[in-house]
């Protein structure tokens, strides 16, 4: 992993908060060493654990109590930071809709540089308030995720690390294929 992503990483306090010294933001070395013993998880895995599809979140969010013994931000404020503003294509929020509608909520995990730190469920998909007019002159509309706790599919999940490929913000799993 590369400086910038430890840095991001660190500063969403999965290794707790820092002391601050002259030049240096010093870690709990033990906290950092156990970061690197999480295990791996491949997107086939999450396809196991999550038939039906899953929202992969890739976001610098503060930590979540999910992950870590640190203070934090209240659930709702964290829920929010991970839910809000997301860029989708106009397909995107009427599959999920649907998803949601003939099934229950929708998996949703939020990921820190590779790190798994945030377990949901999607229980509505709106247009954003906030992005609108940013987004529209892009050529696209922001959507709110409304996000409730995790089902029991994230305990086993909690503390590991994804090992997908880098790119987009977020990734969907569980479209239907053409055969």
């Amino acid at each position: 992993m590369g400086r910038r992503r430890v840095r991001e990483l660190l500063a969403c306090g999965l290794a707790g908060q820092p002391v601050t010294t002259a030049g240096s933001l010093l870690y709990d070395a033990r906290r950092v060493e156990a970061l690197g013993t999480w295990p791996m998880v491949t997107l086939d895995d999450l396809d196991d654990i999550c038939p039906g599809g899953i929202f992969i979140a890739r976001r610098r969010v503060p930590w979540s109590p999910q992950s870590s013994p640190q203070p934090s931000p209240p659930p709702s404020d964290i829920a929010r930071a991970w839910g809000g503003d997301w860029p989708l294509s106009y397909l995107t929020p009427l599959w999920l809709r649907l998803q949601i509608e003939r099934h229950g909520p929708f998996p949703f995990l939020g990921v820190v540089c590779g790190f798994i730190t945030f377990g949901a469920s999607i229980t509505a998909v709106d247009i954003s308030a906030v992005g609108i007019s940013a987004v529209k002159s892009a050529g696209s509309d922001s959507y709110d995720l409304a996000l409730a706790p995790a089902g029991t599919w994230f305990d086993t999940l909690r503390q590991h690390r994804l090992d997908a490929p880098g790119g987009k913000t977020f990734m969907v799993r569980g479209w239907p294929s053409r055969t």
